[in-house]
């Protein structure tokens, strides 16, 4: 900037009446200040190709320091998980099996289609069910949950308040002459009303009843119909295994279900868990050619268990993929007529439509023209920002509701890569001052006017995006500091409501953290480094304000990051190889439009020296990055995971020799002990001491191994075909090689499996309300 901006203010500008209206005031330090022709092009054309390989060098040294991360991320998953030894080890040789068939959507086949393939490496499988009735109980008896502990600490407070007045109450009555003097004292204060609902009946009549009462016969009696539903699923799945195929017109009909839901009526799905005892297994088998067709047993790593939308996990992957070509062609055919939304939004904030609807003290004078055209200036930015931030919420909508991805990273990358496509819109619509879809009309019919008015909309609009800057700059950075809205919310709970009338889940949600909305941030970070990509040389004033909003935006992201966001989940940074494809193209991009510029400003050796030779550096660049760091990414390497299994290995081994030598010692301090003393009855219980530890040292295994053993005989008679019909109610397979008694409540003591879907866990169960404190 300090050299670009003496250049063109020094430059003469031409005489012509129309371009002296473009090299005016805030135009004197653009690009358009320049002759055609003229020999100070060279100096935008230095600076171009040194801002085009500063970031491409950047671009590199982040992803030196992103590969680290992954690798790590892909050998261990996220810190959390690390923290369980038998959690990390679960995360680290289980796979994701999506496009299961119908002839292996059962534990039993599932795990023998994988151990014919990996013999002797399949540890567990499990096929996900269909437990849309029971999750809605769950969630059903979870809202008459929190509606009674609300109900309940609003009437304890209501309670309390009461005993605190009567006894004021009574304070004041001991005092004859203080009830003479204010008779108003001598009303007792009103009790609380027991609260109450009304309940929906025959002819709009609704009846009146106490609502704690009601609220807790209502949890009680969906906790019958969880534990029934849970009762059938459990039977239904172990009937699964003797069922008949289905007759053509019920098969069409559960097709016709599943296109739509993306479930059918099926207590099984094709999507399932397959965990093998070793991490090169289970990399083997989602790096391998497994079948050698298309949408069969397609593998893939599991994600991290907090990164499942368990709701959806159930969701055919053909299903999911048919409803996002839907989305997104309906997507990509309104950014064609985004401009008629922008059109309005730019209608609706001229000043003169705004004083219709203020007060006229509000209505701005104009004949003070800096601070009306100022207003008139930042009002269309303002309303348009304000546009683009709820449009990332219905963008998850649908990606949650419709779509219905199986992961929240697969959501953040859907709201990341349409929120980005819009504000891309945005920027190529204001440049070219019209509809996507005219413009590409009259490329068709003449390409050289199109791109003449692109050239001349650079500059003129380079004063809307300046806006745009100096808006995130200063109002979005510091709005996100000061968290205005979670200020407001605790303001009003401690100021206005009184915090003992709240229950404990409420005030325990006021404490969680909220978590970094990728989708929502970065396009912003993003668009912000496009705009100065594009006018870097032209407008070189934009470049200054979007480096002072990177700055800003870097020291408020830092301590937000630090002391405000936490991540409840980790996807291992899928969205940088979206930001990766982003910035590469936003490179591309601006080459192109500089060097249109250059030509339309006859520039022809600039451009020659320029174009070409920067787009096969970027390209160059480009291919580098893929090989060297995109592809090897994907996955983790065999090697690498040959030689984890292998620390895995010596590290269980070191806990053995630890354990043995802790035996010997103990032993050793015994015999020491039974040296000391003489006396033979005490040499005796010695002796049992010792035989006792060496009997402890055994007991575990041959205690697993008869647990093994007999799990082995019941899942024989689980699988084997009853003759009379009857089966165990009380034994629910949920993998080949190991099963639960549902009629436990603390089932993960037995089997525990991270990739359990959480509503069929009784342990994790929430039955009752929470007490008030």
């Amino acid at each position: 900037c300090c050299v670009l901006l003496p250049t063109y203010y020094t430059s003469n500008s031409a005489e012509n009446s129309d371009m002296e209206m473009k090299t005016f005031s805030y135009f004197r330090f653009t690009m358009q200040r320049i002759e055609p022709g003229s020999s100070n092009f060279w100096v935008p054309f230095a600076f171009a190709v040194f801002f085009n390989v500063f970031l491409l060098w950047r671009l590199w040294v982040e992803w030196e320091t992103f590969i680290t991360l992954r690798f790590e991320f892909l050998a261990n998953g996220d810190p959390y998980i690390a923290e369980n030894k038998e959690h990390l080890h679960q995360y680290q040789t289980s796979c994701l099996v999506e496009f299961v068939p119908d002839s292996h959507r059962r534990d039993k086949e599932l795990y023998e289609y994988f151990d014919a393939l990996f013999p002797g490496q399949v540890k567990r499988a499990e096929v996900l069910l269909n437990a849309t009735k029971l999750t809605k109980l769950i969630e059903e008896r979870k809202a008459k949950i929190i509606m009674y502990e609300n109900l309940y600490a609003k009437q304890f407070h209501a309670k309390a308040e009461y005993r605190k007045k009567m006894e004021s109450h009574k304070q004041h009555d001991a005092s004859l002459f203080q009830y003479l003097c204010c008779w108003c004292l001598g009303f007792e204060p009103k009790k609380p009303k027991e609260p109450k609902t009304r309940l929906s009946g025959y002819f709009c009549r609704k009846k009146l009843v106490k609502a704690l009462p009601y609220y807790l016969s209502e949890i009680k009696r969906l906790n019958r119909l969880i534990e029934d539903e849970h009762r059938r699923i459990i039977l239904e799945k172990a009937k699964s295994e003797d069922k008949e195929s289905q007759n053509f017109l019920v098969s069409n009909i559960v097709e016709g279900i599943r296109l739509f839901t993306g479930t059918g009526w099926d207590l099984t799905c094709d999507t399932g868990f397959v965990q093998f005892h070793s991490l090169t297994a289970k990399q083997s088998a989602i790096q391998c050619n497994i079948t050698g067709t298309t949408n069969f047993m397609v593998t893939s790593s599991a994600p991290d268990p907090r990164d499942m939308v368990w709701e959806n996990s159930t969701v055919e992957r053909s299903t999911i993929k048919l409803k996002k070509l839907q989305c997104d062609t309906l997507l990509l055919t309104g950014t064609l007529f985004w401009s008629a939304v922008l059109a309005f939004v730019t209608s609706i904030s001229k000043l003169s439509t705004v004083e219709k609807f203020v007060p006229p003290f509000l209505v701005l004078d104009p004949d003070n023209p800096y601070v009306y055209g100022l207003i008139q200036g930042y009002l269309p930015v303002v309303l348009l920002e304000l546009l683009m931030l709820v449009f990332p919420i219905f963008l998850r909508f649908i990606a949650e509701n419709y779509i219905r991805f199986k992961t929240k990273s697969q959501v953040d990358k859907f709201v990341f890569t349409w929120h980005f496509g819009y504000r891309f819109a945005n920027l190529l619509i204001i440049l070219v001052s019209a509809s996507l879809y005219d413009t590409l009309k009259d490329a068709a019919m003449s390409p050289a006017s199109v791109i003449k008015n692109l050239a001349d909309g650079i500059s003129v609009q380079s004063q809307f995006f300046l806006n745009n800057l100096i808006i995130q700059a200063g109002t979005e950075n510091f709005f996100e500091l000061a968290q205005g809205l979670d200020m407001a919310i605790h303001f009003i709970m401690h100021r206005i409501i009184t915090v003992e009338a709240k229950s404990r889940r409420y005030l325990e949600k006021l404490e969680e953290p909220n978590r970094f909305q990728w989708g929502v941030v970065v396009p912003v970070f993003l668009f912000t480094l496009m705009v100065a990509c594009v006018y870097c040389t032209m407008v070189p004033i934009i470049l200054s304000a979007a480096a002072a909003y990177f700055y800003l935006s870097t020291k408020v992201y830092t301590h937000q990051a630090l002391f405000v966001y936490a991540q409840p989940y980790d996807s291992g940074g899928l969205i940088m190889y979206s930001m990766n494809r982003t910035v590469l193209t936003t490179l591309y991009v601006s080459i192109v439009i500089f060097s249109t510029v250059l030509w339309l400003r006859e520039a022809s050796l600039q451009v020659s020296c320029f174009c070409f030779p920067m787009l096969m550096i970027t390209w160059l660049v480009d291919r580098k990055i893929q090989r060297t760091f995109v592809e090897p990414s994907t996955t983790l390497a065999l090697t690498k995971a040959r030689i984890i299994d292998e620390d895995n290995r010596k590290r269980e081994e070191r806990h053995e020799i630890y354990k043995k030598y802790k035996q010997r010692k103990q032993e050793k301090e015994i015999r020491k002990r039974r040296n000391e003393d003489r006396d033979n009855s005490a040499g005796m219980e010695d002796l049992k001491n010792i035989e006792a530890i060496k009997y402890n040292h055994t007991k575990d295994q041959e205690t697993e191994n008869a647990i093994k053993d007999q799990y082995s005989a019941k899942i024989s008679a689980a699988f084997s075909t009853k003759k009379s019909g009857v089966i165990n109610e009380g034994l629910l397979l949920n993998d080949y090689g190991g099963e639960f008694d549902c009629d436990s409540d603390d089932e993960s003591k037995i089997d525990f499996y991270l990739y359990r879907q959480p509503n069929l866990n009784k342990s994790i169960w929430e039955t009752k309300p929470r007490s008030y404190r």
